[in-house]
């Protein structure tokens, strides 16, 4: 198992807090469009892995529209968070770029940008061979990148998020 060590500890640290940053982002309208667009794709089956899970934010939203939910994360925090908010839900440690075997799915998604995670063409390669080494026959994947845009526009500028807490 890779784990990447700066990875995990930035996301520790995060964790607590990840779901008031992510408060605004509309999981359930995304999924919502992600369900229909895999649909339309053929998607067969019901049994799904949320791979880099984190806090569940992606997860919850896959649980409410009725599919059979595994998630994992690289940060052990990020998944007591996860398991706060979904208690029951099987959720694992382990790096994208060496998954372990999990079963087989019908969908895998990699939301949050995770793919941009990856420094190297050979992880990126890793982390893909691993996701695919889990789809079942006809199986599907979905994954989101930052454009160069986003980086300019989103990720330049600074941002806070007020908690009352």
């Amino acid at each position: 198992m890779i784990l990447d060590r700066e990875t995990c500890e930035s996301y520790n640290a995060l964790a607590p807090h990840y779901e008031a940053f992510a408060r605004d982002y509309q999981h359930d309208r995304w999924l919502s469009e992600l369900d229909s667009l895999v649909r339309s794709h053929s998607l067969i089956g019901r049994k799904v892995l949320d791979v880099a899970c984190g806090t569940g934010r992606s997860l919850r939203p896959l649980l409410a529209m009725g599919y059979d939910v595994i998630g994992c994360d690289v940060s052990p925090r990020m998944l007591e968070e996860a398991r706060r908010q979904s208690p029951g839900v099987r959720l694992y440690l382990a790096d994208v770029r060496e998954l372990p075997f999990l079963g087989r799915f019908d969908w895998i998604t990699c939301l949050n940008h995770v793919v941009n995670y990856m420094l190297t063409a050979r992880d990126l390669q890793m982390a893909l061979q691993s996701m695919g080494r889990l789809l079942g026959p006809g199986g599907l994947l979905t994954f989101d990148v930052n454009s160069l845009r986003e980086h300019r526009d989103g990720f330049a500028s600074t941002f806070v998020v007020e908690d009352e807490n």
